[in-house]
């Protein structure tokens, strides 16, 4: 737990079943739920997907090939993820920190054949503060600025750390 405060005291903890890529159909929203769905929630001992703030229904992902102005011409693929967050409760002091994680997550292990655009945003109602929020996730200045203090980034890591990650 990050700190002494705790949001949800009785969190409802759902199986979340193993999930298989299939890379026959390319990188999809089951390839980015494996990545980011294990993370550990800062405030209980269950993972992000167990909670319910990440599910494979809320991510869209796309990518187009689009031919680069340079000679010759070369095809280079553009990727856009949209992750939709569920806080467990509308005051969630942690969904920032969450947001934290995931977009670190998606940059550690996304393919790098590929530009990813990573958008996340709080479901429409979820949260008290959705809108500004979300605005402020995107931000990538402030993502930056965040992930360059160090108390912060030693929570990210310890909530996306590998050993530490909970796969259901």
């Amino acid at each position: 737990m990050v700190g002494l405060m705790v949001d949800n005291p009785d969190p409802v903890v759902k199986d979340v079943p193993q999930v298989c890529a299939n890379n026959e159909d390319g990188f999809d929203s089951s390839d980015v739920f494996d990545i980011i769905g294990c993370i550990r929630d800062p405030e209980h001992p269950f993972s992000l997907a167990q909670l319910d703030v990440i599910s494979q229904e809320n991510i869209e992902i796309t990518v187009e090939t689009r031919e680069s102005s340079s000679k010759p011409p070369q095809r280079k693929p553009e990727g856009s993820i949209h992750v939709m967050l569920k806080p467990t409760v509308p005051h969630c002091s942690y969904i920032t920190l969450i947001a934290l994680c995931v977009h670190s997550r998606l940059q550690r292990y996304l393919p790098v054949d590929v530009n990813w655009k990573i958008r996340l945003t709080i479901l429409k109602g979820a949260h008290k503060n959705d809108e500004a929020l979300t605005k402020q996730f995107n931000d990538k200045e402030r993502v930056c600025a965040a992930l360059e203090n160090p108390d912060v980034l030693k929570d990210v890591e310890r909530c996306i750390d590998d050993d530490m990650c909970i796969y259901s």
